[in-house]
């Protein structure tokens, strides 16, 4: 058996008024200041850094915003420009840290000359009606947005604890049950691995892949075959659950979610619809059965006197 507790999900104000004044700040543009410049501006810099009379950084009108969190090219960068007008140059040496990319430059003083064209300051939108009413939220006034923000903020937060809750159902499933598989399954999901990193990093050969990582197939292979293991067993288990459950996916359900799919889409609409009818159609169906299945595992974790598969299997 399986048993579960799922997070309680409550939104308060202060985080309603932490997203609303996120809201604000997308809506800001940026204008022109005539004064020094100050932390959060964003700057307008050519910058020159040499290291032993060679070139490292060669930057024109580059837009910087000075956070006290930045730390290129490097740390103690923005402390030197605070304060600068625009049309004011200014030369200073600042140590490169030791975990510099390029390491024959690492731990050595870089000799910077700086020359600030424009200094640009954030104008933010007061938070008000008119404020409200120039979203694209259909509200009328700041109190509707208030309540719309309270409800997205209560849909997302009850998403995640809904996922984390499927986490933790499939992980206590996946640790009694036993799962046997042939190893050359194991070596089918690495190479699924592999090409998916292959294509997330976009590296047109595997070589050129391995040759930057700076390891052997073999070790790359090692690397990920705990994760291989991990998934598969997971999937495994996930098709168990959905056999003896009888879960199937219609059509009808694949179509629907080709239409929410392509619905962002715009004007490509029609064009994501055909690709995702002609060829993602068995990968929309495994991912809803995935979706159905461990929706089916948390409504059986989550009863009184919860009946997880594992002991379904074992009556059959």
């Amino acid at each position: 058996a399986i048993k579960v507790t799922p997070d309680e999900v409550e939104i308060t104000e202060e985080q309603v008024e932490e997203a609303l004044e996120g809201l604000r700040h997308s809506q800001a543009y940026w204008q022109p200041a005539e004064r020094p410049c100050r932390l959060d501006d964003i700057v307008v810099l050519d910058i020159r850094g040499e290291v032993e009379g060679e070139p490292l950084f060669d930057e024109k009108e580059r837009w910087y915003r000075l956070t006290s969190e930045a730390t290129w090219p490097a740390p103690g960068f923005v402390q030197q420009v605070l304060g600068m007008n625009k049309g004011e140059g200014k030369e200073f040496v600042l140590p490169l840290p030791a975990d510099f990319p390029e390491s024959q430059f690492a731990g050595k003083e870089c000799h910077f000359k700086v020359f600030l064209h424009e200094v640009k300051e954030e104008n933010i939108p007061e938070l008000n009606d008119d404020f409200a009413k120039s979203l694209d939220w259909e509200v009328n006034s700041l109190e509707e947005l208030r309540g719309k923000m309270k409800a997205r903020l209560r849909e997302r937060a009850e998403q995640e604890a809904k996922s984390k809750l499927e986490r933790e159902v499939l992980e206590a499933l996946v640790g009694f049950s036993e799962v046997e598989f042939p190893p050359i399954l194991v070596e089918m999901e690495i190479d699924q691995l592999i090409g998916e990193e292959l294509r997330r990093r976009g590296w047109p050969s595997l070589e050129d892949f391995l040759r930057n990582l700076g390891k052997s197939e073999e070790e790359l292979r090692e690397e990920l075959r705990p994760l291989a293991e991990e998934r598969l067993t997971r999937s495994l288990v996930l098709g168990k659950v959905a056999e003896q459950e009888n879960i199937r996916v219609g059509e009808s359900e694949i179509e629907a979610e080709i239409e929410r799919l392509s619905a962002s889409a715009g004007e490509r609409r029609e064009e994501l619809r055909q690709l995702l009818s002609s060829r993602g159609r068995e990968s929309i169906r495994n991912e809803l059965l995935t979706r159905k299945t461990l929706e089916r595992l948390v409504e059986i974790a989550l009863k009184e006197e919860p009946e997880g598969p594992a002991e379904q299997t074992s009556e059959n």
